[in-house]
């Protein structure tokens, strides 16, 4: 693994224990409303790095 990209594991693992740090207080329903939130948040950012298909146009038209 690259050293930056190692980097930003370690940034991103950090951010993970601080957030569950947080959450240590919140009831099951904030949980499960919280994490349909994020679920839905990563599908946007998944479908935004997805390639989108282009209508194939026939070559004679």
């Amino acid at each position: 693994m690259s050293i930056a990209l190692q980097a930003q594991v370690d940034r991103l693992e950090q951010r993970v224990a601080e957030l569950e740090s947080r959450l240590e207080g919140f009831s099951r329903f904030e949980m499960l409303s919280l994490m349909a939130a994020i679920e839905l948040r990563l599908e946007k950012i998944e479908g935004a790095k997805t390639p989108q298909t282009a209508k194939k146009v026939p070559a004679n038209g």
